[in-house]
């Protein structure tokens, strides 16, 4: 080890040490020869500390002579008590400073190895973040410690993508799939459709057509269809079809029928098409007449003509129309319909919560759709893109996500450039006590002979309920009773017309007064549809409904199928095929809840569902699907244990439960519950069993209003009622038929108690309404007509939730 040493004048380093202290000690001394020997070994560049070092003075005695010379040996020296010596401190006026002493971002060589500040790691030095996007936010997971600021380093970190600078904790978070607020959640806190609002665009057509459709619309005259033969030609004949719609609808003016055609087999490609035209030839003679038609392949729609010019009809004479494509053909839809406006049908609320809402429209081909959602009309932003496919017939719902609780909110639907606007409030959170209030109903059969604009509709929009529930026959398939394959094209075309507005587009195109004369019975069509030939039909009100109220829907035997369908052949217990196209056209046009268990498991398919508000639960039965009468089978094993489940799970105050078949008649009507013996008791029995409180069970179907109670057969004490409250219909024939000069329903008031009967000529519905923010709840039912007013003597009638059972 290498020794330092000093060899100091006795005299010099007294002279120093009288600087400073005139009267000089033993003790003293010792101090004054440190602060000397720091100050020579200052000028060593060594630092000493004289108020630190613990040095033996036993050298010095009081002979030393001026002459005398002192030898310190420096290494003995620890003047800053850090534990390392003169000789190998850097710095022995800092104990901070030593070898191995950890080095920090101070300016210092903190560890005496003549670097200053090195390293990537030091004590108290700053982080850097990689900021590589320049968007003054760094990455989080690229950081490094320095005194210095590294290249593209900032102080900030937060950055969630440093390669978008689009992307920080100071953007606004934006529907598109990506964080952007570096919240940790994609798309939250702001209003979305789920699915990053991405406009995917026109889809690509494929190389030959798939499905051709021809949308044609009737006159100011009406008649029968009969068969139109349709060709497709490019110089020779690419395709030829007879075409012939179900005929309840052609003596309706200004309807509109939508043919499809498969085309998928003829290999058809689009330049074929170019240049071409479709020819369509029909029988004119009964003052059937055709003021629009349109042509879409593959949901573009490629030729569009109204038809303007009067025409003479005589009989047994054919006419032909002939509608030319352009080369190329467009790649977008051309901007003309035969509708009213490109938004066919809707727009229909449908499943409905705190947080989202699903939002439901038709157009008349494949165009971009734009849906906007705002808290107020200028706010809304487009959040969903849809390009709707013939293969849905153009149908289309947008699931919206991302609202707040009990909040209005607008909505616009945007159809290549047309605006359709519409309000819809939020429901309260799940189990939120208060006042909330249910328009129910059923049998809303379109009957164009007989106000097919359905009045009832309008008294349901002024009494302002929160949801609207449809209970089956909500639209009546009446001639596909006539085999086991109905056509779907035939069922879409009574869902088309059920929900439709008035329409207001004319065109003159009128038969001549010899064949077509409202006043001369023997040249106007038969006597039970002439008054189809009067006045433009609509559904003004039930459109404004479902656009501004939440509407859901089960269905019954005439929306399912036919009038008393099931969906299984009595002899084999074989499924009917035609239940699937069933089950995938009340789909297309009903905005519910998802329904089922499994879309890919037959026995766990239908349409049941469940839906909240508040706190009421509603839980949608489907009584149709599995219906098999030869086994007794209402709702099928999947079902069943669906709905005990969901019953004993239920926390709500009102759990009501929605059946398009009623639970009260007779054990051979198998139009009924009783029929069905088995289902009934063990659902009832789960009921009464479990304690599960506060059922209501909601029914249509009999053209008959009634409210009904129903007790436990095994304990006759049993206070506990499960109640039905029966509404129909809402546009339908009672038990007796009116005359032919009047309309509506005799309706059957029943009430339990006082047993009161009132019977009157109306349409119905009833007005649920629930208040649940009292100690013993209550449920009130109210009958009402078209016009609003009470149709019953005892309304309203009044339920206690403690008579409901697990009180």
């Amino acid at each position: 080890m290498l020794k330092h040493s000093f060899t100091i004048p006795f005299l010099l380093l007294l002279s120093a040490c009288l600087e400073t202290s005139p009267i000089l000690t033993q003790s003293s001394l010792d101090q004054e020869v440190l602060t000397a020997l720091t100050d020579v070994g200052s000028k060593q560049d060594l630092s000493l500390d004289s108020s630190t070092i613990d040095q033996s003075n036993d050298a010095l005695t009081e002979d030393l002579t001026r002459n005398d010379m002192i030898i310190i040996d420096v290494d003995m020296v620890d003047a800053d008590g850090d534990g390392h010596l003169f000789g190998q401190d850097c710095d022995d006026r800092n104990d901070a400073v030593f070898p191995g002493a950890t080095e920090t971002c101070n300016g210092i060589d903190d560890d005496c190895d003549n670097l200053i500040d090195e390293g990537d790691s030091l004590e108290g030095s700053p982080t850097w973040y990689l900021d590589q996007d320049q968007d003054q936010y760094g990455d989080d997971e690229q950081s490094q410690q320095s005194c210095m600021q590294p290249l593209n380093h900032i102080l900030r970190g937060g950055d969630c993508d440093d390669q978008n600078p689009q992307i920080n904790p100071e953007q606004s978070e934006q529907c598109d799939g990506l964080d952007n607020n570096c919240s940790g959640a994609v798309d939250d806190n702001i209003i979305t459709d789920g699915a990053a609002c991405i406009d995917s665009g026109y889809p690509p057509l494929s190389p030959t057509v798939g499905v051709a459709q021809l949308t044609i619309r009737n006159g100011n005259n009406a008649g029968d269809d009969g068969n139109l033969d349709f060709v497709l030609f490019d110089g020779r004949t690419l395709f030829s079809s007879s075409l012939n719609n179900v005929s309840w609808d052609d003596h309706m003016r200004h309807t509109v029928d939508v043919y499809s055609m498969n085309l998928i087999d003829s290999g058809i490609s689009y330049d074929e098409l170019a240049s071409g035209y479709a020819r369509l030839t029909y029988d004119d003679s009964d003052a059937w007449a055709i003021a629009c038609t349109q042509l879409s392949v593959d949901g573009l729609v490629i030729s569009c003509e109204t038809y303007n010019s009067p025409i003479t009809l005589d009989a047994g004479d054919r006419e032909s129309l002939t509608l030319s494509l352009s080369n190329p053909l467009p790649n977008e839809s051309l901007p003309c319909t035969c509708y009213d406006q490109y938004l066919s049908h809707g727009p229909m609320l449908g499943a409905i919560g705190p947080n989202h809402v699903r939002i439901w429209g038709r157009v008349d081909a494949r165009r971009k759709v734009i849906i906007k959602v705002g808290e107020t009309l200028e706010t809304t932003q487009a959040i969903a893109y849809r390009y709707p496919a013939p293969e849905n017939d153009h149908t289309f719902e947008v699931d919206v996500h991302g609202l707040t609780p009990n909040t209005n909110y607008h909505y616009v639907i945007d159809v290549a450039g047309q605006l359709t606007n519409g309000r819809f409030t939020t429901p309260p959170l799940n189990g939120t006590a208060g006042d909330y209030k249910f328009a129910v109903g059923s049998c809303a059969k379109t009957v164009p002979s007989r106000h097919p604009e359905q009045p009832i509709f309008e008294a349901i929009i002024d009494a302002q309920p929160d949801m609207m529930f449809m209970l089956g026959d909500n639209v009546y398939f009446d001639s596909l009773s006539n085999g086991d394959s109905p056509d779907v094209g035939a069922m879409r075309s009574y869902y088309r017309d059920a929900i439709q507005r008035s329409t207001s587009w004319s065109a003159p195109h009128y038969p001549s007064s010899s064949v077509y004369d409202p006043q001369t019975p023997s040249i106007r069509p038969s006597t039970s549809s002439r008054s189809r030939w009067w006045g433009t039909f609509g559904r003004d009100k039930r459109a404004d409904l479902h656009a501004s109220t939440p509407t859901i829907a089960i269905w019954d035997d005439h929306d399912f199928y036919s009038n008393n369908s099931d969906a299984f052949y009595d002899e084999s217990g074989a499924r009917k095929p035609w239940t699937f196209d069933s089950i995938k056209v009340f789909n297309e046009y009903w905005p519910n809840p998802d329904g089922g268990l499994s879309p890919d498991q037959v026995n766990q398919m239908g349409i049941f569902f469940k839906q909240s508000w508040g706190d009421i639960d509603i839980f949608g039965l489907d009584t149709r699907f599995h219906r098999d009468d030869t086994r007794e089978q209402m709702l099928g094993r999947a079902q069943m244990d669906w709905i005990k489940r969901e019953l004993s799970a239920s926390q709500a105050t009102f759990k009501f439960v929605l059946s398009g078949s009623i639970f009260a008649g007779g054990a051979n009507d198998h139009e009924k519950w009783p029929h069905f013996e088995a289902d009934r008791n063990e659902l009832f029995n789960h009921i009464w069993n479990q304690e599960i409180g506060g059922v209501v069970l909601l029914s249509g179907d009999i053209h008959i209003s009634s409210i009904l109670e129903h007790r436990n057969p095994d304990l006759s004490n049993d206070p506990y009622i499960i109640y039905e409250i029966i509404s129909s219909g809402l546009a339908n024939y009672g038990p007796s038929n009116p005359s032919s000069d009047d309309y509506g329903s005799v309706i059957q008031m029943r009430y339990m108690p006082p047993y009161t009967y009132d019977r009157q000529r109306t349409t119905v519905f009833a007005l649920v309404e629930t208040n649940s923010d009292v100690p013993d709840p209550t449920l009130s039912v109210q009958f009402l007509d078209e016009h609003g007013n009470s149709a019953c003597a005892d309304c309203p009638f009044i339920i206690q939730r403690s008579a409901l059972g697990g009180f």
